[in-house]
This record gives C-alpha cells, structure tokens and sequence, in this order.
C-alpha cells in the first residue's frame, strides 16, 4: 500500500511484532513508544492513518486521537486494547476513534482492517479531488460572462486593481481599452435577440483571436467591453488600439450585416483606481462616438 502510517505502542516486543507486520503491507511505517512521541510525529510527517494501544505513558490512545482530529479530523484511527468495557469504547468514540481491534491481534483480521482503512482513504482522496474540480469549475464559471465564456465585471475590475497596484511599483503602463458596437439597439430592435447575441459571441470570438496571452479581456455589460494591456509605452498601446480597430471593422461577417466599434482608451496617469481607469476610457468612447462613431480616441 503506498501509504504512510503511524503505530504507537509502548511495549517493545508488540511493537516490533505489529511493526513488521506492517512493513510488509505499508510502504512507510512510524513508530512510536508512547502517546507524546507519537503526536510529534504526525505534526513532522504526512500520515494517511494512525494505529494506537489504548494504555500508554503520556498520552493514552484516546488522548492521541482527540489530539490528532483537532489537526486533521479525516484521518482514520484505529485503536488497539486488550479490554473490553463499554465505557471505554464509548470515551473512544466520543474523541473520534474510527476503528476498534481486540488484542491480542489475529494477522486476517488485521490484514482485513488494512484494506478496509486502505479503500476508505482512497475514497476520500476520490472525493477531495472531485471537490477540488467542482470548486475551480465554480470560480471559472463565477469569474466569467456566463454567455461568451470571457471575464466578467466583477472580474474585470478585481485583477485590473491588482495590476495597479503593481504598476505603481514597476511603473508599467497599464491601459483600459473600452469600445461597443455602434448603433447596436437599432439592430437588436431591427433583428431580434438572437441576432443580436450572435453577433456578440462573433465579435468575442475575433476579439479573443487578436490579442494576446497576458491581455484581459471580458465584458461590460450589454455589447460593452473592456479590453486590459500592459505594453511598455503608451505607443505601443495606441499602435494595438488601431490594429484592433481595422480588425474589427475591416472584417468579413459574411451572412451577417457588417458593424463597426467605437472605442476609447485611457491610461494610469498618476494614482487612480481600477472604476475610474475605466470610467475614463468610457468617457473617451462617448467623445468618440460624438465626433461620429466607427474611429478610436484616446
């Protein structure tokens, strides 16, 4: 079994007897004498189980399992004892004792409770991992824009915040590139919804083609996006900027009408936040669409 394990006992002579044993079925076995040298060892190793004598010198194996599931409650731990007196076996449980085996120790019963510890280990690694899945499933799907599988505003705003606050230690230039598409309610009223849906997830889709890996890019809001660049130069950005523009609008949608974008563009001058950064490039696209829509200004 490719595990690790901890046996406390402190009579030597059993513990070398159930200590071989183990060595041959587990891949990594612990040793320890006593109840306090053993809740040592678990703080020091990973160890998947724990095996304890019930009387022990320091710690008695209930001490050792209410220890133990106070710093890791799924570990499984079982308890050996030559007594059978129900008040202690419900002590045991009361601290969270798993398992319970009867000494002396016959070897197919203690094989048996191997491969059931074993099983139930593997059970809960299964568990833990799917769970882990699930949650990063959760935070892609809480962080996106649930119909074209790019960042949210939420999102948006929460890592342009980050990359601020960085900038103004690396003085990177940071800038927020707003744009929608121009006359947009006319075609959603002209053509219906779902016209005007495909036409986003097309837009998303070409956008998503032209920038690059470390861009930021999601939605605003209805058919607003928000573009994040960190170029080494404002000129750099505006050179982006237009490329993207004669992208956009240059391109072939085929069956579909053709559109043009507006966008404004602003950067981190000085100290400011991530909802002013871009409630400015919003205020240059508005300047933009003033003097005629389908252009860029910054």
């Amino acid at each position: 079994m490719n595990l690790t394990v901890l046996y406390a006992e402190d009579d030597e002579r059993t513990r070398k007897e159930i200590g071989e044993i183990l060595c041959l079925k587990i891949q990594k076995v612990l040793t320890a004498k006593d109840g306090a040298e053993a809740l040592e060892l678990f703080k020091k190793n990973s160890v998947d189980f724990v095996i304890s004598d019930y009387r022990m010198p320091k710690r008695s194996g209930n001490e050792l399992c209410r220890a133990i599931k106070e710093i890791q409650p799924q570990v499984p731990f079982v308890l050996l004892t030559a007594f059978n007196d129900t008040e202690l076996l419900t002590g045991a449980i009361d601290v969270g004792v798993d398992k319970f085996l009867q000494k002396p120790l016959e070897i197919n019963q203690f094989t048996n409770l191997l491969k059931d510890v074993e099983n139930k280990i593997a059970l809960r690694l299964s568990l833990e991992k799917s769970c882990e899945k699930e949650k990063s499933k959760l935070i892609k799907k809480a962080n996106s824009d649930p119909m074209r599988g790019i960042s949210n505003k939420m999102f948006l705003l929460q890592r342009l915040e980050t990359l601020l606050q960085y900038s103004q230690r690396e003085e990177d230039i940071i800038s927020v590139i707003f744009f929608d598409i121009d006359n947009f309610k006319h075609i959603n009223g002209e053509y219906g919804h779902m016209y005007a849906d495909r036409l986003l997830v097309k837009l998303t889709e070409l956008v998503k083609k032209h920038i690059r890996k470390d861009d930021l890019f999601g939605r605003w809001g209805g058919d607003e996006f928000v573009i994040v660049v960190k170029e080494h130069s404002k000129e750099a950005v505006l050179k982006f900027v237009d490329k993207l523009y004669r992208v956009i609008n240059g391109h072939n949608w085929s069956d579909d009408m053709g559109i043009t974008v507006t966008l404004g563009v602003a950067f981190n001058d000085g100290k400011i936040d991530a909802k002013e950064l871009v409630s400015q490039a919003d205020f240059k696209m508005l300047e933009a669409k003033k003097m005629g829509k389908n252009r860029w200004q910054d």
